[in-house]
């Protein structure tokens, strides 16, 4: 299930923050520091976190799931 999609400038041999947030059925994407897609969704209250990559590939340095 997509809910939103954000496309963002960016290139390959940069490095870029990325951020997501949910708060009740409140969902943030963060893009260096901006928010780039808002969402509203309660089917899931709880659960893991992670990235989907549809084409190419992502390095990720850190990955960290907190209470918000």
């Amino acid at each position: 299930v997509v809910l939103v999609e954000a496309p963002v400038g960016h290139r390959t041999d940069e490095t870029h923050d990325l951020a997501f947030e949910a708060n009740g059925s409140a969902l943030v994407a963060w893009f260096d520091g901006v928010a780039v897609a808002r969402a509203e969704d309660a089917t899931y209250r709880s659960g893991g976190g992670g990235f989907v990559v549809d084409s190419g590939a992502m390095l990720a340095d850190g990955f960290r799931v907190e209470a918000v």
